[in-house]
């Protein structure tokens, strides 16, 4: 089940980490809505680069008289190039899926990327969120390789 106040933490969070990220040049876009059993936000960031990362999720709320497994998000984390090239995207196939579907990578050269999958050095997608995606993102534009790309970690 979602709790709103933690949800709304954790959007407080996004806000505070984007309002300290050097990288950025401008926060194009940043809604959140919640009611009537629905929680949504929405974030799109500019970099010195002129790439982009646009941040989707919603998640719909049964009442407290529904049954809680039917519950579902929608979950997106795109990393463009300034062209909109893919660079990378975890998402949930961009449908509404149960809670507990995990999340999975696509890459300009691979898709549908899970858990396990060699080419992740033993990184763990299936339960990225903002902070983990935009830490990934931080360290490229950093010059440091994405989790996949770096080579001398352990698989």
């Amino acid at each position: 089940m979602i709790d709103l106040s933690l949800y709304r933490k954790y959007v407080e969070r996004i806000d505070t980490t984007l309002r300290a990220c050097p990288f950025k040049t401008d926060v194009l876009r940043h809604t959140f809505a919640s009611g009537a059993g629905l929680i949504s936000l929405q974030v799109e960031v500019a970099f010195h680069d002129n790439s982009r990362f646009r941040l989707s999720e919603s998640f719909v709320v049964p009442s407290s008289t529904a049954n809680p497994k039917t519950a579902t998000k929608k979950i997106t984390y795109q990393y463009m190039k300034n062209d909109g090239k893919l660079i990378f995207r975890i998402d949930c196939h961009g449908i509404s899926v149960p809670l507990e579907t995990q999340l999975h990578l696509d890459l300009p050269f691979k898709r549908h990327i899970e858990d396990g999958d060699p080419i992740l050095n033993g990184t763990m997608i299936s339960d990225a969120d903002f902070h983990t995606v935009y830490g990934w993102i931080c360290r490229r534009l950093a010059n440091e390789p994405l989790p996949w790309e770096d080579t001398n970690a352990k698989a």
